[in-house]
């Protein structure tokens, strides 16, 4: 949840911003 904070007030901050993110779960590929 501290994760989702932190890329939520970058965004805010920079909305061009460019965000990386993995996936540990095949099935949460799909959320992202």
């Amino acid at each position: 949840a501290d994760n989702v904070y932190i890329i939520l007030t970058a965004r805010g901050l920079n909305t061009s911003l460019k965000i990386f993110s993995r996936a540990a779960e095949e099935r949460a590929v799909k959320k992202m």
